[in-house]
């Protein structure tokens, strides 16, 4: 598991979801944190998989276009997923999986995952995923601005954000953290766990 995940499980004692996902109910939410996202990771996620397209590596490039800066490969977001779901897969194996890209991730995100228990039949276990984005904004103490983050620098929260409702705020110690929570990939899993 990689220093940038904080992963939430159950019972972190009993391991992944081998031999010891007994313990596993419907409805049982699984949760794991990620991030913060950095260009260098953007870049080399599209120079190892030959994706290397500008919007990717180029910020010029993705403004041009459009974008405001550079954004991560989608498969990214799913790689992210892939490697949450290998922690809890240990000597399972995923039967089935279905993706949808729904957002843009972008350098300075943090990534959100939520895995619930649909269904279990058997060994098979299916899984509801949800990959949210958590894009810092402004840091905020005593009512005023204390930090920019390149969201607000860069003009990637539009109005639209604020009528879907996806600003939040959360407090930090004694200073307010205005973010953006956004999905931004919703997927099913089926994991067979090992009987041993």
């Amino acid at each position: 598991m990689s220093e940038q995940q904080d992963v939430l499980i159950k019972d972190k004692n009993r391991g992944g979801l081998g031999t010891n996902a007994t313990f596993l109910k419907e409805g049982d939410v699984l949760t794991n944190k990620w991030g913060p996202l950095t260009k260098d990771m953007i870049k080399n996620y599209a120079k190892t998989t030959d994706t290397a397209y500008p919007i990717h590596t180029n910020d010029i490039i993705a403004r041009i276009l459009g974008l405001k800066g550079v954004i991560a490969h989608g498969l990214l977001g799913c790689a992210v997923v892939t490697d949450f779901l290998d922690t809890l897969i240990k000597d399972g194996e995923i039967v089935d999986c279905n993706f949808q890209m729904r957002g843009i991730m972008r350098p300075g995100d943090r990534c959100i995952i939520t895995a619930t228990v649909l269904r279990i039949e058997g060994d098979n276990i299916e899984f509801e995923i949800v990959q949210k984005t958590k894009t810092p904004i402004v840091l905020i103490e005593n009512g005023q601005i204390v930090e920019k983050f390149k969201a607000y620098k860069r003009g990637w929260i539009s109005k639209k954000d604020t009528s879907r409702n996806l600003i939040k705020t959360e407090k930090i110690g004694h200073k307010i953290l205005r973010f953006r929570l956004r999905t931004a990939t919703l997927g099913k899993v089926i994991i067979r766990r090992s009987r041993g």
